[in-house]
């Protein structure tokens, strides 16, 4: 029987890319994503190229209502999870000055406690030597002149993952990765100058690509990480040194 794998934000970008991955190693996929109700059934027509068993759950991960609609679906279709990747996320680039309450717990329910609470509800379906990841950020490391509430949020999910690496072993292996500069809908807004802005900063001058973050996941979930847990993996292309 395949392993299951449930990945949040995963209609498009590192979520995706992801789940593509696992897929072609014989993963069993749950799909989350919240992006309009179309990309559903695209998302299930783009991963069955490439994917045996395929669910896919539109559901807001900062609402218990929708985690519970997603351990419901995972459990009734499949009856375990191996790993869990908690990459959704929402970041707003708002100045310090315009950020507003709402915005701050909204970015916080989504990006933090979502994430959280959502694998807490998949603790009692966890098979033995399972794995969770925490898709971090290089901003909760280096700061930035906006997005304070999105970088909080990315640092908060360090001080989980090394919390819950020592409360829920054996068991279960939890780690984080903290990309830098990957080329994703999240910085394809930005001007040619702060591309290349971006690359200059880094020692490997290339931009990162979803499949440089899908590998190290691929290599977190898998046997050959069995001696790794509470740890925080930056892929950055060498722009922040730990």
């Amino acid at each position: 029987m395949s392993k299951v794998a449930v990945i949040t934000g995963a209609s498009s970008g590192i979520g995706l890319e992801v789940a593509k991955q696992l897929a072609r190693q014989g993963y069993s996929l749950v799909l989350n994503h919240y992006a309009e109700s179309e990309r559903t059934e695209t998302l299930l027509e783009e991963m069955r190229d490439v994917a045996n068993d395929v669910v896919v759950i539109r559901a807001d991960i900062s609402k218990e209502s929708d985690r519970e609609k997603i351990i419901s679906n995972t459990i009734e279709e499949f009856n375990a999870i191996d790993v869990l990747v908690n990459n959704a996320g929402i970041y707003h680039r708002t100045a310090f000055s315009d950020l507003t309450e709402e915005q701050y717990d909204q970015t916080l329910n989504v990006n933090l406690k979502g994430a959280l609470f959502l694998t807490q509800g998949f603790l009692p379906y966890f098979t033995a030597q399972s794995s969770v990841v925490f898709m971090s950020s290089i901003n909760a490391f280096i700061g930035s002149d906006h997005g304070v509430d999105y970088n909080i949020s990315k640092l908060g999910m360090i001080a989980v993952t090394r919390s819950l690496a020592q409360e829920l072993s054996p068991k279960i292996r939890v780690n984080a990765i903290a990309p830098g500069s990957i080329d994703t809908n999240l910085i394809a807004s930005d001007s040619p100058q702060k591309r290349q802005s971006r690359i200059d900063s880094q020692i490997i001058k290339r931009m990162g690509q979803p499949q440089d973050i899908a590998q190290m996941v691929s290599f977190l979930v898998s046997k050959k990480a069995s001696f790794i847990t509470g740890q925080t993996f930056h892929v950055n292309g060498g722009r922040y040194l730990s």
